[in-house]
């Protein structure tokens, strides 16, 4: 474990903050970084906006590792809301970085920028595709990666799969709400492949990203397997003692086709796309071979676990009371 000083970016974020504590645990000094200034303690904080470069100034300097944890949080949904923190956000941060000498920057890129590609394997080989408003602005973000290591800056980039966990709104909270309402959570029976990975062991992976030696320029799925979007959710269904209810693929992609209608008609990004609900009905497998072999990680806590930790959570926090 690296003993220099480390910046997070989005360090009131759920990754970043899970990131932070994990690092200051291990006794590793930490900096954070983000736009709204909260009490964090152990953490040297730093208030800045990633879309307005003249706040990074000094802000990166005497950093050893950066961990480019910011991402969009989804709201405002526009695309120039997107674009703005996922691609010249991170520009504006790869340039500072480039300016302070930083040893390495770990960038934190996702799965969405493989789009609704159905190959059999998914590989870090595989094409990039820009599709919908979430993996486009994660394909550009990845263009800002290419550009700054031509500049010299030395980066690797995780991707991974759906992060679930503690206080994760997308992976947990938003499916415990929706069966809570009785609302569907599967598409076509949830016969299609997820590829989730738990907090914890993400956070293994971007510590063994930033002190693995000769990894410069490369990229890392991350992924704690492929499992079924049926028994993923079950977990979360036997917690709530709610069904999974289900809709038909083609009834979700007809609202798809209809929900993109809309956002042309009104020039923002659709709230369902059909390469949604490719995501949630192929069979792809995700392979973290090059994650097993070059940084020679692999998920250390098993869904069952994993599983059993959020369900502490959930009712510590009480969010779950049932």
């Amino acid at each position: 474990m690296t003993r220099g000083l480390s910046l997070i970016t989005g360090v009131h974020g759920f990754i970043g903050s899970h990131l932070a504590a994990r690092l200051l645990q291990d006794g590793a000094p930490v900096r954070g970084l983000d736009i709204v200034p909260r009490e964090s303690p152990g953490i040297e904080f730093v208030q800045a906006d990633l879309t307005r470069p003249e706040t990074l100034v000094g802000a990166v300097d005497g950093c050893e590792i950066v961990f480019h944890c910011t991402r969009w949080p989804g709201q405002p949904r526009t695309w120039e809301a997107a674009h703005a923190v996922e691609v010249t956000g991170t520009a504006n941060l790869f340039e500072a970085c480039r300016r302070a000498g930083v040893a390495r920057v770990v960038h934190i890129s996702s799965v969405a920028v493989y789009g609704p590609t159905h190959a059999a394997v998914i590989t870090e080989e595989t094409p990039l595709w820009a599709a919908g408003v979430y993996g486009r602005s994660k394909v550009e973000a990845e263009r800002c990666v290419q550009e700054a290591r031509r500049s010299g800056l030395p980066i690797v980039t995780l991707r991974p799969g759906q992060v679930y966990g503690p206080r994760a709104a997308g992976g947990t909270l938003e499916p415990i709400r929706w069966l809570m309402t009785g609302r569907p959570v599967l598409v076509n029976g949830g016969r299609g492949v997820n590829h989730p990975v738990y907090i914890s062991n993400l956070i293994d992976a971007l510590i063994a990203t930033a002190t693995a030696d000769g990894i410069e320029g490369q990229a890392f799925n991350i992924a704690d397997g492929n499992v079924p979007w049926r028994e993923f959710y079950g977990h979360y269904a036997r917690m709530t003692r709610r069904p999974l209810r289900s809709l038909p693929a083609s009834v979700v992609w007809l609202s798809g086709m209809g929900s993109e209608a809309f956002g042309w008609l009104t020039s923002r990004p659709p709230a369902l796309d059909r390469a949604s609900v490719t995501y949630l009905t192929r069979r792809s497998a995700y392979s973290i071979e090059r994650a097993r072999t070059v940084l020679r990680w692999s998920p250390a806590i098993s869904m069952d676990e994993a599983m059993a930790e959020t369900e502490r959570w959930l009712r510590s926090s009480g969010v779950l009371r049932v």
